[in-house]
């Protein structure tokens, strides 16, 4: 299968070209620098390209591009927020749409910010979208909307609404590691709230599965099944850096000093993979305390 991944070289899109490739799969890299793309090493055979409107047919497609949402959500950040999903999902939709020959399927990515803060609900993929439309659904709901076009050009369309997807090569994990080492081990807001996440590689063999079984289309959560909350997730980081934790940080703080960005920590939104559970995904890894053990061991 000759796969076109936009976002190849991030966290996430880096981990899925090695996947697709190691299983035979010729990836085509869209990367604003082409030459340091090439330098990054992804596996011998990925091309790079600079544009989409260069790529030549393709059997299918990922899409893994956007802005960090690391850093403080000033109005500028923002803007490339929205912009580098919402824009950049239109234009491979637009080069689809000329294409001669266009892809089978299609794999866009979104987030669980699409829910919101729902204290006291479990969220599946039947669920509304936030009821405050905060500026994360917003983007969720416009980046989507993009991605469904596809449908009306004959494209399986796959939503990945992912979870905080961990792994130590890059993500949120990567930064928190950075003060659970100082043994600066807080809980963020309050303990009970829930927190969705994935381990990277289950996050990349759905993409994989999803590409290859037609029952997948539409929106899909892609979380681990096992219900985590803020406090057993911290525990869980600490204990596998050899740290304690030392306190909370009050949600009010967390506002006053990260200003949009602390919803991404202090929303509360238990959501399950009801549709990747339905078709008989197996996520590999449901136990936090043993992944992070594992994975930072290594």
């Amino acid at each position: 299968m000759r796969v076109l991944v936009t976002g190849g070289t991030g966290f996430i899109g880096r981990a899925t070209v090695k996947r697709l490739t190691a299983l035979g799969n010729e990836c085509i890299v869209v990367s604003r620098d082409p030459g340091r793309a090439a330098t990054l090493g992804l596996p011998p055979g990925s091309s790079f390209i600079k544009d989409v409107s260069a790529a030549p047919q393709v059997d299918a497609a990922v899409l893994l591009a956007g802005e960090t949402a690391a850093g403080l959500w000033t109005k500028r950040k923002r803007a490339a927020i929205f912009s580098s999903r919402v824009d950049g999902t239109r234009r491979v939709i637009d080069w689809m749409r000329s294409s001669s020959r266009r892809p089978q399927v299609l794999v866009s990515t979104s987030a669980v910010g699409y829910y919101g803060h729902r204290p006291g609900e479990t969220l599946d993929e039947t669920s509304a979208p936030d009821p405050t439309a905060g500026f994360r659904s917003r983007v969720c709901l416009r980046w989507e909307a993009e991605a469904l076009r596809a449908n009306e050009l004959g494209v399986r369309t796959v939503v990945s609404r992912f979870g905080i997807v961990l792994g130590v090569e890059g993500g949120l994990l990567a930064d928190l590691l950075r003060l659970h080492r100082l043994r600066l081990s807080f809980v963020l807001g309050n303990p009970g709230t829930f927190v969705s996440w994935v381990a990277l590689d289950d996050a990349v063999a759905f993409i994989q599965r999803a590409l290859e079984d037609a029952s997948f289309s539409g929106p899909v959560n892609v979380v681990a099944p096992t219900a985590t909350t803020q406090g057993e997730f911290t525990a869980a980081v600490a204990d596998a850096v050899g740290s304690r934790v030392v306190g909370r940080l009050p949600a009010w703080l967390l506002r006053a000093t990260l200003g949009e960005l602390s919803s991404a920590v202090l929303n509360d939104e238990h959501v399950v993979p009801s549709v990747a559970l339905a078709a008989g995904f197996r996520f590999a890894e449901m136990d936090l305390h043993a992944y992070l053990r594992r994975i930072l061991s290594r």
